[in-house]
Parts: C-alpha cells; sequence; structure tokens
C-alpha cells in the first residue's frame, strides 16, 4: 500500500497559514517592535450606514478593548509634529479633525498628516460653534473649511470630500446642524470618552482621566486636542498605557457601501499620493512670489511700462530705466528676482506684474523718468489728502454728536428742575 507523504507535508503549512489569519495584531506589533501598541485594524466607514457616531453603538463595529485616537483643532507647530512622531514610535494611525484656518496657516504638517497614514477629517473653518448660525452661514463654514483642509492636503478640493468625517466644535449640535451635514453627506464623529485636555491640568491628569474612563466604557473613541502642549506631553504615557492594559487601536477610513472590518493597517494609496504631489518643490519655493511685499501698486508699473515703451526705450535707457524681458517658456524660478525696496531718496520700482500680464515682463531695480515720479509723489499727496478729510469729517461728526449731546442733557437738566419746582 503506498501511502501518500503530501497531507503531512502540507499540514503544518496549512497550520500556520490559519495561525497567522487568526492573529494580524501580533504580527504588525512585532513588525512595529516590541512593546508598541501598533495598529490592530483599519475599519471602512460608510456614508450609507453611518450619520452619527459617538463610539459606544453596537453598530459601529468596535468590539471590548477597542479604542480609535481622535485629535482636534490642528494642525500647529510644536505640538502636532511631537503628537506624529509619538504615533509614529508606536506605529499608531490617528484620525485628525483639522481647522480649515490652522491647515492653511501649517500647510506642511498638514500634508505630513496625510503622507503618514492617518486620516485627515474636518471641523469647520474657523473652530465655529454651529449651533449660532442659520442653515446658509452655517453651510458655508462647513463647505469654505472642507475646501481649504482638501486643497492644501491633496492640491484639488472636489465636490465631494475624500474623507466625508465631520466633528462640531465644542460638540455643539442640534437638529439643524444633522440636517446640514446629511445634506452634504458628511458622517458626524463624536466621542464617548472625552480627555477634557483644554482645561489647566496637568500632563499627568490628562492621562489617569483617558484611562479612568476608558475602563468603565470598555471601548470607545477617545476625544484629544493636538493643539495642546500638555497632550503632547501625555501621549507617549498614554501610548504605552493601552498597550500595556491590553488595548487594540483601530484606524477608520472612509469606504463605501457597508462598514468593512479589514485585517491589519490600511493606507488610501490614491489619497497619499495627492498629498506627496501638493508638497511644493524648491522649484516652486523659489518661484513664490510673496505679493505683500510689493512696494507700488500694480497700476504705477503699468504706467511706467507704458512710459517706456518701444518708442522711447532708447531716449530713458540714458536714464538707467531696464526693463527685462523674460520668455514665455522661461519659468518664474529662472526670472530677474526683485532686489530692492523704494525709499523716498531713491525711487525705486521693484515689483513683479502677475501671470495674466502680457509677455510676463518684470520690471527690476529701475530709476523712473521724472513724469512717472511726479504722477507717484502726485498720487501719494492726494491719497494723504484725502486720508486727512476723511479724518476732519469724522472728528467734525464727533464733536456735533457731542454737542448736541451737551445740549440734550442741558435741555433735560433744565425740564427736570422745573417738574421739580412745580
Amino acid at each position: 500500500m503506498r501511502i501518500s507523504l503530501w497531507p503531512a507535508l502540507l499540514a503544518p503549512v496549512l497550520t500556520c497559514a490559519v495561525f497567522w489569519s487568526a492573529v494580524p495584531s501580533s504580527a504588525h506589533a512585532a513588525s512595529c517592535g516590541a512593546g508598541k501598541l501598533g495598529t490592530h485594524r483599519t475599519m471602512k466607514v460608510s456614508t450609507d450606514k453611518f450619520r452619527d457616531i459617538q463610539g459606544f453603538e453596537k453598530s459601529f463595529g468596535l468590539r471590548r478593548g477597542e479604542v480609535v485616537l481622535t485629535f482636534d483643532d490642528g494642525p500647529i507647530a510644536g505640538k502636532t509634529p511631537r503628537i506624529l512622531q509619538a504615533l509614529k514610535a508606536h506605529c499608531a494611525k490617528a484620525t485628525f479633525f483639522s481647522v480649515g484656518r490652522m491647515a492653511k496657516a501649517y500647510p506642511r504638517l498638514t500634508r505630513r498628516i496625510v503622507r503618514e497614514g492617518h486620516t485627515l477629517a474636518h471641523h469647520t473653518h474657523a473652530h465655529n460653534r454651529m449651533t449660532a448660525y442659520g442653515p446658509t452661514r452655517r453651510g458655508q463654514l462647513i463647505d469654505r473649511g472642507i475646501a481649504t483642509v482638501e486643497r492644501i492636503a491633496y492640491g484639488s478640493a472636489k465636490s465631494t470630500p475624500r474623507v466625508p468625517f465631520f466633528r462640531y466644535p465644542y460638540l455643539a449640535r442640534s437638529k439643524a446642524t444633522d440636517k446640514t451635514l446629511r445634506q452634504r453627506g458628511l458622517i458626524s464623529f463624536g466621542a464617548n470618552i472625552d480627555s477634557r485636555d483644554w482645561e489647566s491640568v496637568s500632563a499627568n491628569t490628562v492621562h489617569d482621566r483617558v484611562m479612568k474612563r476608558l475602563r468603565q466604557s470598555g471601548k470607545g473613541i477617545i476625544l484629544l486636542h493636538d493643539i495642546q502642549s500638555r497632550t503632547a506631553k501625555m501621549l507617549p504615557r498614554l501610548l504605552n498605557s493601552l498597550k500595556a492594559e491590553g488595548y487594540k487601536l483601530v484606524h477608520i477610513v472612509p469606504g463605501t457601501g457597508a462598514p468593512k472590518h479589514d485585517i491589519g493597517p490600511e493606507v488610501d494609496e490614491q489619497i497619499v499620493m495627492a498629498a506627496a504631489e501638493a508638497e511644493p518643490t524648491p522649484e516652486k519655493q523659489v518661484a513664490k512670489v510673496d505679493r505683500t511685499k510689493r512696494t507700488v501698486s500694480q497700476s504705477v508699473v503699468a504706467i511706467a511700462l507704458a512710459e517706456h515703451d518701444a518708442s522711447e526705450r532708447e531716449r530713458q535707457l540714458a536714464g538707467g530705466v531696464t526693463v527685462a524681458e523674460v520668455p514665455a517658456k522661461q519659468t518664474r524660478a529662472t526670472a530677474p528676482q526683485p532686489k530692492s525696496v523704494a525709499t523716498k531718496s531713491d525711487p525705486i520700482v521693484t515689483a513683479v506684474l502677475p501671470d495674466d500680464k502680457v509677455s510676463d515682463r518684470v520690471v527690476t531695480t529701475a530709476k523712473l523718468s521724472p513724469k512717472v515720479q511726479s504722477i507717484i509723489a502726485n498720487r501719494r499727496k492726494a491719497t494723504i489728502v484725502k486720508s486727512t478729510e476723511r479724518k476732519k469729517q469724522r472728528a467734525s461728526k464727533r464733536s456735533k454728536s457731542s454737542k448736541f449731546a451737551r445740549v440734550a442733557n442741558a435741555k433735560w437738566k433744565l425740564r427736570r428742575s422745573q417738574w421739580i419746582m412745580n
């Protein structure tokens, strides 16, 4: 009788395969390093099923001992980088609910959040309390915040947000605000474990508060703020405590259809690629013109260019006028850069015309003709005169109003005295 050896040879392999699929978190933690929290699994959350998530619902899908880390109000320099470094050290993924104006102030940190595989969600444009506004204004603040974050993080803003996750500032909501979110297809995220790290307490107090509430609930969404220094200081200890007490970290990402619970960490490659492409290159940084440092208005530059046209260029060269022509295919990075700032003693124009002007001409350090200098001087004088007149008018109105108040007060005192005498 011939006995096949294939079942005996394949049995260890099949056993290892089953064991590997059953314990993905241990394998991921081993790749991160001993004693690290790691990311247990990635949960896809779909707008088809969820409109509001607090973290304790059975329908949300968190199992006992699983937590989701979320950070609000950032990014900000000095704190968000420390938080990202702590998360990276533990191979942990979190969700950042970013404020539009903060993303605009710190674009590099915004793109770094996406590049490192975290979820970038939304928190209005200026941390606005939604219950204080009507439907129109409320929608504008939400849309502006989403568009700002997406343009900075991915280079463009779509009509449908890449990440339809939203958290109310101050967690202030109502039926009207929920209706506004539903109209935009957004999921409202709350938190059943509020750290209250914005209070004036120590980092240890915040840590103990989070762990106490987590032990009571057993699972949920942890609310932190990456703009708080105490949070950045406390986070490494919190991650170590979560690991020591056996909690599992879940990373939430947007998904389509019913929520799917995928094994192991997952990153949306398209979102990460968009964030990498949006990062400015050194050439783009050199080419960027700081329009706030212009020393003259576009109208004055236009006058200077009109004054130094082709027919008068030869005659004006003796006066030191230099107008550099930049070829249309030449980039801004190789174009002549402004060198100096105009002063009263040395009337020099330093300005760059917008891209929509003809032939991308750049006016570099150049002395203007007497005619143009007189035009500039007259405009400055006219501006000063108008400003002085406006100040006089305001002062006159104030004096008239104060005079009227004095007369009215005197009349009132006279009438009151008459009433008393009668």
